[in-house]
């Protein structure tokens, strides 16, 4: 994708739902000043009357930072200082849901011995950090949310977390969620994934899904999304304005 192509003849507005500066939403997402694990990220402002999209959704851990290979590499590393293998294919069948089981007891009950669980997730933490500054933001996010002209912090709208609603993915509860935040038809609303479970709940709240798989997920099956992209650097804004057009 050439970025001049991208921009050309594009009108900047922000949705009426990204102004609300005094609303509970807006306050809300002034107090988180960095997205945390398991976040969307909101962008609204996109020219619905031009373009029939009312808002992007972004999922944050292996779309928008690929934290969950960052994620993946901290874990192992640990698994192989005790002889251990942690494969990936068991990994990923985690990733866009809750956790459902620490990966410090699966290593303990495979060495068969007691390990001091709060050393063992320091060095994971020390580790995935680490990892996580030099990786950097994945190509195409930066010049997908500069379409819009959306001012990564201050290009959203707001910012919700799997503690804002009662289920995880893949439960629908958190795209509801964030249509609901940006005042949004969800019909009208395209959620950016990267993970089986992301976009099955994507779909099941009304959303248009387009999916960029990471390195962890890209051995999923992505059947029931709307376009699978190797990266959103590929992305034109008309393509996913036909997208919500076909979607309706």
């Amino acid at each position: 994708m050439h970025r001049t192509n991208y921009r050309g003849g594009l009108p900047a507005t922000w949705h009426r739902g990204a102004h609300r500066s005094g609303s509970a939403h807006g306050a809300r997402a002034r107090r988180r000043a960095r997205c945390p694990p398991k976040a969307l990220a909101l962008a609204a402002g996109i020219n619905h009357h031009r373009f029939m999209i009312d808002a992007f959704v972004f999922d944050f851990d292996g779309l928008i930072v690929d934290t969950e290979w960052c994620e993946y590499i901290s874990i192992s590393e640990q698994f192989e200082r005790y002889g251990q293998c942690y494969a990936v294919e068991h990994f990923q069948q985690f990733v866009g849901t809750a956790w459902p089981t620490g990966w410090t007891r699966e290593l303990i009950d495979a060495v068969g011995e007691p390990i001091d669980e709060v050393l063992l997730n320091a060095e994971r933490r020390r580790r995935r950090d680490e990892l996580l500054h030099a990786a950097g933001v994945l190509p195409g996010v930066v010049e997908l949310l500069d379409v819009a002209r959306l001012g990564l912090r201050d290009r959203f709208a707001a910012v919700l977390t799997r503690d804002d609603v009662d289920r995880a993915k893949p439960a629908p509860d958190l795209f509801s969620a964030a249509a609901r935040a940006l005042d949004v038809s969800v019909g009208r609303t395209i959620a950016f994934e990267d993970s089986f479970n992301g976009c099955t709940a994507a779909k099941a709240a009304g959303m248009v899904c387009v999916v960029a798989p990471n390195r962890i997920t890209m051995i999923q099956d992505f059947a029931h999304a709307d376009l699978v992209v190797s990266s959103l650097a590929q992305l034109e804004l008309e393509t996913l304005r036909l997208l919500v057009a076909a979607a309706r």
